[in-house]
């Protein structure tokens, strides 16, 4: 079911929207489009909104960055966004269908990100609980049904499971996907573990206060910055 909620269009300062890297599927921009974009923009043309996700109250930009980049280059600094309120997942998804639609083919490690983003909005699940067939989400991806067998095996083994070991595309089921832990929190945990380990290696008392005072602080901000909630990661 999708999370997907009211949308609106307005004006944003460009800073306002966030660019995450987990929102853009494609490796890299394509300069030749900005250029093209910058030449639309500078000859008074109008270009359609960017999109962007509402996100906990983060402004997340899931389509147009070619366009935002553009206009960044050209020293402005709003951009007309249709706005869109729905849950990470759905966000991620809006993002990859977008790169999906414009056209240009999508290279194999990139409709892989796509095929992630699918099954984690849950695009792939039926009524009752159950689940498309490989041929199906094949046919919505563009891909061959044994080419999604393959990646969902690699990257979602219980929603495999479930599927059943029918490479021939027909397998349905119904168990949520294996939780991937998102890159930001790999990272936030590589340095929790830097500073675990500098804390288990000072035998100085006034040394480790400093740090747990530090820490103390930085869990306060954390807290304080905006929405969270608890994780299951």
């Amino acid at each position: 079911m999708s999370e997907e909620g009211p949308t609106s269009v307005v004006e944003l300062f460009i800073k306002e929207i966030a660019r995450d890297n987990a929102f853009q599927v494609r490796s890299r921009l394509d300069t030749g489009a900005v250029k093209r974009y910058e030449s639309v923009y500078s000859s008074q043309k109008e270009m359609p909104p960017v999109q962007v996700a509402r996100v906990d109250d983060v402004y997340i930009l899931v389509d147009g960055w070619h366009r935002v980049t553009a206009l960044e280059n050209l020293g402005v600094n709003k951009v007309e966004a249709h706005i869109t309120v729905a849950s990470r997942e759905e966000a991620l998804w809006m993002a990859a269908r977008a790169n999906l639609e414009h056209g240009v083919p999508l290279k194999t490690k990139e409709l892989r990100s796509v095929f992630r983003a699918y099954v984690k909005a849950k695009k792939n699940r039926l009524p009752r609980g159950k689940l498309q067939s490989y041929r199906d989400i094949g046919t919505a991806l563009g891909k061959p049904a044994a080419t999604i067998y393959n990646w969902m095996q690699k990257d979602f083994p219980r929603v495999a499971a479930r599927m059943g070991a029918q490479g021939n595309g027909k397998g349905t089921g119904g168990l949520p996907d294996v939780p991937r832990i998102p890159t930001a929190i790999r990272v936030a945990e590589d340095g929790v573990r830097a500073l675990l380990s500098a804390f288990q290696g000072s035998s100085d008392a006034m040394e480790r206060g400093a740090m747990i005072e530090r820490v103390e602080d930085v869990l306060k901000e954390m807290k304080g910055s905006g929405h969270w909630e608890p994780s299951d990661f």
